[in-house]
């Protein structure tokens, strides 16, 4: 399972992680307390088996630098033949393409978040996230304070941390 924690990047390399993640027969979960934004949310689309938190993936429209040199038409061309890939690829990993209709309509500087309805409405996610029952009536109002450590336990804990990282370079 893929787990995502990226601000975007690349469309084209996006799209190519996600078929990579696809032909390795790979799922992607992706959660709230993670970024999965702009270019991200192609890649996360490569999972054969997608699951997210609401509110976990962030899309936008793409668009260029200003400094990148390219003429208005040069930019136009690029962005409707960019489009047209980008719809091929959410068709081919069976999301809806409607998807980039609500991303067309935020600006690179505004990220839309998508609710968990509209996740699974446009296929984003195709595994429904299940929160299981809990009975709550055995659960004190106030959860029991931890136990107080002496001053020597205290620094065996301490010790205890401190190689655990040492080790972990």
């Amino acid at each position: 399972m893929i787990v995502f924690d990226s601000s975007g990047g690349n469309v084209g390399s996006a799209i190519q992680l996600g078929r990579m993640i696809r032909a390795a027969g790979l799922d992607t979960l992706q959660v709230r307390q993670l970024q999965c934004v702009s270019a991200c949310s192609l890649a996360f689309m490569g999972g054969v088996r997608r699951v997210a938190d609401p509110g976990s993936i962030g899309i936008h429209r793409s668009s260029f630098a200003p400094d990148s040199g390219m003429s208005t038409a040069e930019a136009v061309a690029r962005i409707q033949a960019g489009t047209a890939q980008i719809m091929s690829y959410m068709s081919e990993m069976g999301v809806d393409p409607k998807l980039m209709e609500l991303a067309l309509s935020y600006d690179r500087s505004d990220m839309r978040y998508l609710s968990a309805s509209e996740m699974a409405e446009l296929r984003v996610t195709n595994v429904a996230v299940t929160q299981p029952e809990v009975d709550t009536s055995q659960v004190p109002a106030r959860p029991n304070p931890p136990p107080a450590l002496d001053a020597s336990a205290k620094q065996q804990m301490e010790s205890a941390a401190v190689a655990f990282i040492k080790g972990a370079h």
